[in-house]
Formats: C-alpha cells, sequence, structure tokens
C-alpha cells in the first residue's frame, strides 16, 4: 500500500494545535497591556498558558491509506478538525474521549480534540475523565477547564454575558484578572457587563436553576460573583474601548473605537494597547484594521515579545506561503524563549514544507531538539528521515 501524501499532515497538526495558538497569543496581548500606562496596571492573566497546555495534541501519523479519526460527531456523523456548529434546537457533540456536549442552541466551534468555543447560546458539557489537562470550554475572553464534570454554559455575544454553573464535579474559570475562580457542585459563576449607551441589551441566554440530572443538587440563590469591573470615569485613563476589551465585549470595544478615530488610535496608542485592539478587530472579521495594528505595535515597540505577538498574527492571517514564513520566521527569532516561541517554529516548519523549501529539514531538526514531544514532532520527524 502507499502511504497517504504527507501534505495531509501539517493541516491537522495545525488544526490540532489552534486553541493553543490563540489561548498563547490573547494571554500574551493581555499581560503587555497590563503595563501600558503606569497609572493603571492590569493584573498577570496566566490563562491563556496554561490553556495552551491542555489544549497540545499529539497527531499520529499513519501510514496506511486510513482517513484520520475524526475527533468529534455531530449527531454521529464525522466533523472536521476546526467545524463550526449551529443550532435552533438541541444537537449533540460526541468527543472520541467520549465528553459530549449538548448545544441547546448558538453557535460552537470545534478548536481540537477536548476544546470547544462557545460562540454564543446555551450548552451543557459532561467532560471525560482525563489525567492531566481536562476539557477546555472557552466562551469570549473565559475559559473553563473541566476534568470529569458536567458543567452548563452560557454567553452574549453581544452583551458578554456568561454565566456557567457546575452541575457535577468541579471547574475552574480564568478570564481577565489575576484570579483562578474554582467553582464546586452546585456553584454558579456570573459576568454581567454594563451597557453604557444601548437602550436595551438583547435577550441573553438563561440557565436554568435545575440541573438536568434529577440527583443533582439545587444551585445555591446567591451566585459567586467576579470582582465589579470599575466604570469609565472622568478621572479614568482608560479610553471606553479599553474598558470594553477589558469586559470581553469585542463587538462594542471596535465600535468605541471607531467613533475614537481608528487613524488617530493607530497612530498614538501604545504597542500593548495596540495588540488588543488588533485581537478585537480580528474577532470582528476585520482583518485589514487588524493588519494595521499589528503593523502599528511592532513599529512603535521597543522590546521583542509585543514585536514576536504582532509576527505571529501577521503570520496567521496570510495567505501567501512565503509571507507567512517571513513572518512566523521572525516571531521565532525575535523571541525564543517566549509565549508563542513553540508555535511560531512549528507553523514557520509547517509553511516550509508547504512550500517545499530545503529549509524544511533543518527547521524541523531546530524543532525537535527543542520541543520532541511537541505538537509538530510527527511532522518533524518525518521531515528529518
Amino acid at each position: 500500500m502507499k502511504p497517504e501524501p504527507l501534505e495531509r499532515l501539517g493541516p491537522l497538526v495545525r488544526a490540532a494545535n489552534e486553541p493553543a495558538v490563540e489561548a498563547a497569543v490573547r494571554a500574551a496581548s493581555l499581560r503587555r497591556a497590563a503595563t501600558a500606562s503606569p497609572r493603571r496596571r492590569w493584573p498577570l492573566v496566566a490563562a491563556g498558558l496554561l490553556a495552551a497546555a491542555a489544549a497540545t495534541a499529539l497527531v499520529v501519523w499513519r501510514v496506511t491509506p486510513a482517513a484520520p479519526t475524526a475527533v468529534a460527531h455531530l449527531d454521529g456523523v464525522p466533523l472536521e478538525p476546526n467545524a463550526r456548529v449551529t443550532a435552533e434546537a438541541p444537537r449533540t457533540v460526541s468527543f472520541a474521549d467520549e465528553s459530549v456536549a449538548v448545544l441547546e442552541r448558538g453557535a460552537v466551534r470545534l478548536d481540537g480534540p477536548r476544546a470547544l468555543v462557545l460562540d454564543d447560546g446555551r450548552l451543557e458539557l459532561r467532560a471525560a475523565p482525563r489525567r492531566r489537562d481536562g476539557f477546555l470550554l472557552s466562551a469570549g475572553p473565559w475559559q473553563v477547564r473541566v476534568v470529569n464534570t458536567r458543567v452548563a454554559a452560557a454567553f452574549s455575544s453581544a452583551t458578554g454575558r456568561f454565566e456557567v454553573v457546575v452541575i457535577d464535579g468541579e471547574a475552574e474559570v480564568r478570564g481577565p484578572g489575576p484570579t483562578t475562580r474554582r467553582l464546586a457542585t452546585g456553584q454558579r459563576f456570573v459576568v454581567e457587563p454594563h451597557v453604557d449607551t444601548a437602550p436595551a441589551p438583547p435577550a441573553t441566554p438563561e440557565l436554568s436553576a435545575e440541573p438536568s440530572a434529577p440527583a443533582s443538587p439545587a444551585l445555591p440563590k446567591r451566585p459567586l460573583q467576579p470582582a465589579p469591573v470599575p466604570r469609565p470615569s472622568a478621572a479614568s485613563s482608560a479610553p471606553p474601548w479599553l474598558e470594553a476589551l477589558k469586559e470581553g465585549a469585542f463587538a462594542r470595544a471596535v465600535a468605541e473605537a471607531d467613533r475614537a478615530g481608528f487613524a488617530r488610535l493607530a497612530a498614538s496608542e501604545s504597542p500593548d494597547r495596540l495588540l488588543l485592539l488588533a485581537d478585537a478587530y480580528r474577532f470582528q472579521q476585520r482583518g485589514d484594521e487588524a493588519r494595521t495594528l499589528y503593523l502599528a505595535a511592532r513599529s512603535r515597540s521597543r522590546t521583542a515579545e509585543p514585536r514576536a505577538v504582532a509576527a505571529f498574527q501577521l503570520g496567521v492571517s496570510s495567505s501567501d506561503l512565503a509571507e507567512a514564513a517571513e513572518w512566523f520566521e521572525k516571531a521565532y527569532d525575535e523571541a525564543p524563549s517566549g509565549p508563542l516561541a513553540a508555535q511560531a517554529l512549528g507553523r514557520l516548519l509547517e509553511v516550509r514544507h508547504r512550500a517545499h523549501a530545503p529549509s524544511a529539514a533543518d527547521t524541523a531538526r531546530v524543532y525537535l531538539s527543542r520541543w520532541p514531544e511537541g505538537p509538530y514532532a510527527p511532522l518533524a520527524r518525518l521531515l528529518t528521515k
């Protein structure tokens, strides 16, 4: 039998590694923005880096022409690794590790073998046991890590409202801020972002007072609440778009930035803030503005890590292999010990392989010397044989 084409391995690795990349980029941007102003310091955010460890997955290469095993199924039908699922009535997503998510309404995206993004709506998740990394559920800037746990979650992309209830087991909630919230059975975590100008926010998903399993205990009457986000005041140095970003309200942040003047912000804001604003535009599918802001952050930054973060995102967004390789190489060279170093070198390896570049083998050897068990290690080993 003929082996499958080597070209199939790179996209599989990239799809499996995507949650780690996105989480690490967001964490790096938030961390840098924490020191954007000497008058207002944001706490360190470590959630993305832990999520990067939780989302790392090995892709097993098959030498026989059998199709790779699907990481998840929708109502019994195999799904692509980065598939998006929408629902107006309950739909079931079953994962290969026996985890099950029931999307009651809204939209979710697969982000790997044990990672799911709730873009909008409500779902119930039962995570199968796993000793180390657990299952990662993301919604806006919030991430919920669950191990052998049953949770219900709701997220509104319009308002940024987020709610999670632990039906059975334990969960960790991370997001903007220094604290990891640990929830036990029956506990609830709610984020209610304030809305300053909108006359009436759209209806947000509501979680039922009682979990679906009869044996589960009733939820407490007083939900756990995060520390309230202060409203901007006349004396506050944070502009409205930045306050919106701190709440995870990306659509409102972009609207506020447009109102303040995009060109003025791109020419005047600090590199740390530009990275966060670029992410917000990227999340709103406004790639041209995001690219302008990433380039502005690079040109204005005097330190390596913000430049590397911007270079990585420019590589991810580029459709040209040569340009993408140039950005990924810069992202790695400028911060070889930074939070995105492994992802940048892995992406560079994949792009050079796809472009049939002779340097792909050298890149593979460097990757294996640093991350012999990393997500791109199977591809690297094949290229060094």
